[in-house]
Formats: C-alpha cells, structure tokens, sequence
C-alpha cells in the first residue's frame, strides 16, 4: 500500500514539475519565435492589440539578413540589413504615407556609397556620398520646391573642394574652397541677379584683412 502511495505521489509530482516547465518556457505574447535549425530564428514582435511591429531573423543569436518595422498601419517603416548584428547592405526609411523618405546602404555598420533622401511628395532634398572614411565627394541639397540650394565637397570626412550656394532662382549666392575642414582663398558673395555684393579672403580658416 505504502509503495502505490509513494509512485502516486510521484506522478503529480512529475506532472506539476512539467506544467511549470511549460509555462516558462512560452515565447513572450508581444514576440514569437521559429526555430528553423539550432542557429536560426525568425522572429516577429506585435503590439498588444496584435499589429506586426517588425520581422527578421537572427543567426546565432545575432540579427542577420533583411529586418522589416512597420507602422501602425501596417505599412513599412523601416528595412534594414544585418550581418553579424551590424548594418551590413541596403537601407531604406519611408514616411507616414508610403513614400520614399532615405535610400542607402551600410558597410561595417556605417553608411557607405550614395544616399538619397526624399520629402513626402517625392521631391528630391539632400545626395550624399560616404566612402570608408566617412563624408565623401558631393553632397548636394535642394530647396523643398526643387531647385539646386548647395554644393558641398568633402575628402576624408572634412570639407574639402569647393563650396557654392544658391538662390531659389538658380543664381550663386556664395562660392569659396574649402581644404582640410577650413575656409582658403577668396568666397564670393553674389545678390540674386548675379552681381557681386563681397569679396573676402581666408587663410587656414581665418579672414584675412583686405
């Protein structure tokens, strides 16, 4: 009898000890996982309400390939590419109402190559160039209606090469060098009919006297 009583007392033991198991081991309500091997997980994060707030998967323990964040609405917020944690491959960031907002890509986690950035009526406002120093090449802006405002150059992540800003009307309102990150030489300053207002000369960044 004694014996029946100690294997039955055993079982709901057993039995309990695996209900716990069980329900510490359940991904968390807000995220859920698929393992697809002993190194891959697809993970996808909802809000309380269930909306999908972002995808993406992690290989050993470390975000790799496409990741995907959303709006509320459900449309994209954000797509990213990762290697090894790291932003690794293209990017690209868009507004409230679909369309475009930033294109670019990473390399080591940094930006690299030619980045776009838009409004949110498709109108082109900034290109910029990173190379593995940072800051690269041209960088041009433009004014929310479309026209060129500025011209920028940059060697080694510093401003370097020349410089030009514009009127909304397409004229040059200043030009001048820059060389290491300083002003050099003689900047220029224009009215908005192309005629000369200024002229003035820097050495190492310092005005010089006329």
């Amino acid at each position: 009898m004694k014996t029946m009583y100690h294997l039955f007392f055993i079982g709901l033991l057993l039995c309990f000890c695996e209900s716990c198991h069980t329900a510490t081991s359940r991904p968390s309500p807000s995220e859920t996982k698929t393992v697809q091997s002993s190194s891959i997980e697809k993970l996808k994060s909802y809000t309380d309400d269930g909306k999908l707030t972002y995808e993406g998967q992690k290989v050993n323990g470390q975000k790799s390939g496409t990741w995907t964040y959303y709006f509320e609405d459900g449309s994209p917020f954000k797509i990213a590419t990762y290697k090894a944690d790291e932003l690794e491959g293209p990017w690209t960031l868009f507004h409230p109402n679909g369309t475009l907002r930033t294109k670019g890509a990473h390399k080591n986690d940094r930006p690299y190559g030619t980045w776009h950035y838009y409004l949110d009526n498709n109108s082109l406002k900034y290109v910029k160039e990173y190379d593995d120093n940072g800051r690269s090449g041209l960088w041009q802006g433009y004014y929310d209606k479309g026209p060129l405002h500025y011209e920028e150059r940059y060697q080694n992540n510093k401003p370097h090469g020349l410089w030009t800003t514009y009127y909304a009307n397409g004229q040059i309102y200043t030009q001048g060098a820059m060389v290491e990150g300083k002003k050099e030489g003689q900047w220029i300053i224009y009215d908005d009919k192309g005629d000369l207002l200024k002229k003035t000369t820097f050495k190492k960044g310092i005005l010089q006297a006329n």
